[in-house]
């Protein structure tokens, strides 16, 4: 063989491992002498390994981990290299250079000779394990041939993860489409059932923990726990969960069969839901040191606690050297391609038999202090190698000490005394507060103390992935799943409340329908129904969420941008005003720009009032002092003295900025390598922009000047298309965005922008790296006249690919309407919001859009009659009576029932006659509010309008019965009824019937009275009406009392105010429990 040149810094030395696909060269650090292993991917290998082979280099370059194989460079072979490897190596075949294992794998030092061995061996990979979960990689292909095995420069044997190729990012999606994740990936011997099923919704901790069970069974008897002679034999063996008895080689202490056997539960419920739960239960043998504080990892970022050195170390020492072996591909991995029915990923199910009970471990003790002992165990960044994988680099994290230690004394307190905890991280942008709150949730689930969840906000309006949808899809892998898909799995998958749990298939309900709202309730729709009436409700849906999530560790809900969110600062409040037994014990930490709240006095106050509550504080960030930014600096990467100076000046304790402009700096090639780390390349020139702004387009118009001046353009425009859409991109949506802009979408523009680390990738697509970087494409877009015709682009996009959902998306399109400075187009689709939010109860959202309206209105230049004021002054009217506003409610309607007569508008005086008449019979005035009321039916039958006859007559049957004029609210109830069954306006049509039980229940018609609730709550069940249901359960429940049967009637009762807990209706239950129920006013004959 020719002799191999140079891969940068590294010479290439003999080929040491070789498979189908690629080569493992040895090869040699030409400065420093340091010895790596080199991959290289062939030119023939498919599509799929070398995606495999990037998702390797992307999940291993971020988890910067004494127990993860570290990586030094990526690249690609050019020409001239392969043209001087004599046939070695093909020009534009991807490359990755990593820490070479001088003393083989695991495998080759087996058998092993003592449980303290195997103790050392499964503990290093817990942490490592714990430190990768934490990031939201799993491994999926744990195995002896795996785990690495190094000398320190301590002379210690440190064993290391390798061969990240099938990792599995949980939540930021680096598996490009479903049929890769339901592909079986794995080694046979070791893979979970729900990997041979290619149920990725599944896939978690628990899926590693199971493997290194089966590796600890290998270890522990010298052979793989299952055998067959194919894999179907193999795979039936996983299923049935029978772990074959222990067989050890040597002695092992008592406990350690156990801790096998529940690695490897068939049920990932069962097993350790933590690395940490798996190193607290790992059996301790004698000459082992007790752990220095019971956790697994240390600093994210930085390095982690070990256990304390023992006489593991001295029989590690003792193993036979391993020549060159270790290095080479694994060929017992195999990716079997699974067809599943439809094209859905519908996998078995994974539940124990009825009647079991999962077993619950014992959280980990939670450490005192979020800091931890650093450690040298790391290899030392090489000078002039690995620039290629900055930007995939997990940044480092210093200061902050202060903020750290509030937000650990707060996960205390929420630990140890089960209590409701909020913390509000303020600062300007780009200071590091969404930074800290991630290091925070990864520090705490590394530890086995929190389980994240996740709610993103931004101000275009909730796009798909937003809010509490979004933190559902997080939550349960929920991405592209249907209707009744998603029920399915909501309802095989959430954690009991109790041992009864009565709100199970009701919660499963209802989260299914806050992710897929449906339109309404004549609508034909996939999968179980669910309405929600009032805000109030969904937050007490969210709490027992929240609560079911706490039965194994506490919540950490993570609220990002809570000022551009009304339902996150109102859950927050919510939670905080409970009662302090039913407040779940839970930690909230939400991110809130300190800008915005300067200029928005109404936010400000409403954040200043949660704070005043003692389980709230608010810890403000600003910039970190000059010391602290010139350690991050130092981290980041090797630099000269000068140029880290110049780095410190301009970016002035911004994290940010100082990051993306070093990244800026080594993507333009303007610095270059030295004796003393990087400096200013010869004859450059730094570019120094003003600010963290300027520098992002920078970096942009770097990777446009790669192409043609009219590719460049319509990659930009793609990029300002996304930047419409918000900081997440649904992908789907942003491809059915260029179509409708008439472009294809170009290829690969994520992809560049996540290399660079301006975008993040998620499961449904990708964001951007910072809201800030969303404001500088704007800011782009509008200078170039673009801005506008992309958000029309946006608001037309919409419209056409959710036709049947135009009530949920009427937000989205009105802000997008607006933004292209389109507000007549804006002012239809308001108002549709407006009475989405009606519907759904959610009357802040409803006061918010209908004055962004009457804004609107007001620049338009509409007078006080102009039909879309009126009908935003008769919407308002509803605010302001619930706001307790009588008097200017009086005004209002009056002012709109004038106007809608001085204009002939029919329907809106009508309109305006009902609204009056049932505002005036709240306030006890009987005899004009039934003047206004006919004055309504009497337009109604003019105009023909059967909906509205209906609806007024409901109107009218109710005030009647308020009154005690039984016989005339009947048959307005009963004409009422018929007529919204004509035209299909189910709920209307039950809520009518509903009270015709009421009437019938008043005039003693007991009988008919029965009937009459039983038919309306067999519709609600399947409809999902759960105010209704409690309404008609209620009246059983009279009924049973009054003709005597108290037990009938508890049971009933008993029921409603399940309900009314579900809904979170606290004047409900305080008025049953006071016997205060709808009651007629004196009843007359009839």
């Amino acid at each position: 063989m020719a002799e191999l040149p140079r891969l940068g810094p590294f010479e290439l030395g003999q080929c040491i491992g070789r498979g189908g696909m690629g080569k493992v060269f040895r090869g040699v650090h030409a400065t420093t002498g340091v010895a790596v292993a080199v991959k290289v991917i062939l030119g023939n290998a498919d599509r799929d390994a070398r995606r495999n082979f990037h998702r390797e280099v992307q999940a291993q370059a971020g988890l910067a981990h004494p127990g993860v194989v570290y990586l030094f460079d990526y690249g690609m072979v050019d020409e001239q290299t392969a043209r001087t490897s004599g046939g070695e190596l093909e020009a534009g075949s991807p490359y990755v250079v990593m820490e070479l294992a001088d003393r083989g794998s695991v495998s080759d030092h087996m058998p092993f000779g003592s449980w303290q061995d195997v103790r050392q061996v499964l503990a290093q990979v817990l942490e490592a394990l714990a430190f990768a979960h934490a990031r939201e990689v799993i491994h999926r292909d744990l195995k002896p041939e795996n785990f690495l095995v190094f000398v320190t420069d301590t002379g210690e044997r440190r064993v290391r993860l390798a061969d990240f190729g099938l990792a599995h990012a949980l939540g930021h999606g680096l598996e490009r489409n479903e049929h890769s994740l339901t592909q079986l990936s794995g080694t046979r011997s070791y893979m979970a059932p729900e990997q041979f099923r290619g149920a990725w919704r599944t896939y978690g901790p628990w899926t590693d923990l199971y493997a290194l069970g089966c590796v600890a069974w290998h270890l522990v008897c010298g052979k793989p726990p299952y055998d067959g002679s194919s894999l179907v034999a193999i795979a039936k063996k996983h299923f049935d969960g029978q772990v074959p008895p222990i067989q050890p080689l040597f002695t092992i202490p008592e406990g350690v069969e156990e801790w096998i056997c529940t690695a490897m539960a068939a049920d990932p419920r069962d097993r350790f839901q933590r690395a940490a739960n798996a190193i607290d239960a790992l059996p301790l043998a004698l000459g082992i040191a007790e752990r220095t504080n019971g956790q697994p990892g240390g600093e994210p970022g930085a390095e982690t606690l070990m256990l304390k050195t023992s006489p593991v170390f001295k029989t590690l020492a003792q193993w036979p050297l391993e020549s060159d072996a270790q290095a080479a591909l694994a060929d017992d991995s195999f990716a079997l391609a699974r067809t599943q029915e439809g094209g859905a990923n519908r996998a078995a199910p994974t539940r124990s038999p009825p009647g079991h009970r999962h077993r619950r471990y014992p959280r980990p003790p939670l450490p005192a202090q979020w800091q931890t002992v650093q450690h040298t165990h790391l290899p030392g960044a090489l000078i002039d190698a690995g620039l290629s994988l900055f930007g995939l680099r997990e940044i480092p994290f210093v200061a902050r000490a202060t903020a750290r230690d509030r937000i650990w004394s707060a996960l205390h307190d929420v630990t140890e005394r089960g209590e409701l905890r909020v913390v509000l991280v303020a600062g300007e942008a780009g200071v590091g507060k969404s930074r800290l709150v991630d290091w925070m949730a990864t520090r705490a689930h590394e530890v086995g103390a929190a389980e994240l969840l996740k709610a993103v906000h931004s101000g275009a309006g909730g796009g798909p992935t937003e809010g509490f949808a979004g933190l559902v899809k997080r939550a349960f892998h929920a991405w592209k799943l249907s209707r009744s898909p998603l029920y399915d799995e909501l309802l095989e998958r959430l954690e009991p409340l109790d041992d009864e749990d009565s709100f199970r298939e009701i919660d499963a309900r209802a989260l299914t329908e806050l992710v897929h709202p449906s339109q309404d309730e004549s609508s034909e729709i996939e999968g179980p129904r669910y309405r929600f009436t009032s805000a109030h409700q969904k937050y007490a849906l969210i709490r027992r969420l929240l609560m079911r999530f706490a039965r194994h560790r506490v919540p950490l809900l993570w609220l990002d941008d809570l000022h551009h969110s009304t339902e996150g600062l109102e859950l927050v409040a919510f939670l905080l005003s409970l009662p302090k037994e039913n407040r779940p014990a839970v930690l909230i930490l939400g991110t809130l720009r300190a800008d915005v709240l300067a200029e928005n006095e109404e936010l400000a106050q409403h954040v200043a009032g949660l704070v005043d509550h003692e389980h709230c504080q608010r810890i403000d960030l600003g910039a970190i002092d000059a010391s602290d930014h010139r350690e991050l600096i130092e981290l980041m990467l090797p630099l000269c003295p000068e140029l880290a100076d110049i780095l410190a000046e301009r970016t002035e304790g911004n994290p940010l900025f100082a990051h993306q402009l070093l990244s800026y700096w080594i993507n333009a090639q303007s610095v270059t390598l030295g004796e003393q780390g990087l400096r200013v390349g010869d004859g450059q020139s730094l570019a120094l922009p003003d600010d963290v702004h300027e520098l992002w387009m920078a970096r942009i118009d770097r990777y446009l000047e790669r192409f043609p001046r009219d590719e460049a353009q319509l990659i930009e425009e793609a990029i300002e298309l996304a930047a419409a859409l918000g900081r997440e991109v649904d992908r789907d949506e942003w491809q059915a965005l260029s179509a409708q802009d008439g472009r294809a979408l170009p290829v690969g523009v994520d992809d560049a922008l996540l290399k660079r680390g301006l975008a993040v990738r998620t499961a449904s697509g990708w964001a951007f790296a910072h809201g800030l970087l969303v404001d500088s494409v704007e800011r782009r877009a509008r200078q170039a006249g673009r801005w506008q015709r992309h958000h029309r682009c946006c608001a037309q996009m919409l419209e056409a690919r959710y036709p049947d959902h135009l009530k949920q998306t009427a937000q989205r399109r009105a802000g997008h309407w607006i933004e292209a400075d389109e507000l007549e187009r804006a002012l239809d689709p308001l108002l549709e919001a407006s009475r989405h939010w009606f519907e759904r109860g959610e009357k802040t959202q409803r006061k918010q859009t209908l004055r962004l309206h009457r804004e609107l209105l007001d620049r338009l230049g509409r007078d006080r009659l102009a039909p879309q004021r009126l009908e935003n002054d008769l919407n308002t009217s509803a605010v302001l009576f619930y706001d307790g506003k009588s008097e200017e409610v009086f005004a209002c309607v009056e002012g709109v029932l004038s106007g809608g007569q001085q204009i002939g508008d029919v329907l809106l005086t009508l309109r305006a006659h009902e609204r009056l008449a049932s505002f005036l019979a709240a306030k006890g005035h009987a005899e004009r509010a039934q003047r206004e009321i006919q004055s309504a039916l009497d337009l109604a039958i003019a105009a023909g309008d059967e909906y509205w006859q209906a609806k007024v007559m409901y109107r009218q049957g109710w005030m009647w019965f308020h009154v005690g004029e039984l016989q005339k609210a009947d048959q307005c109830l009963d004409r009422a009824t018929a007529l919204f069954h004509k035209v299909a306006s189910l709920y209307d049509e039950l809520q009518s019937d509903a009270w015709r039980g009421w009437v019938q229940l008043s005039r003693e018609q007991y009988q008919q009275a029965a009937e009459t609730f039983e038919a309306v709550l067999e519709q609600t069940r399947e409809q999902g009406f759960r105010a209704l249901a409690s309404h008609c359960l209620n009246g059983l429940g009279d009924i049973a009392r009054f003709k005597g049967d108290f037990i009938e009637a508890r049971r009933f009762y008993e029921q409603v105010r399940q309900i009314d807990l579900e809904l979170a209706d606290t004047y409900a239950i305080c008025r049953r429990r006071h016997g205060d129920e709808p009651r007629p006013g004196r009843a007359r004959a009839g």
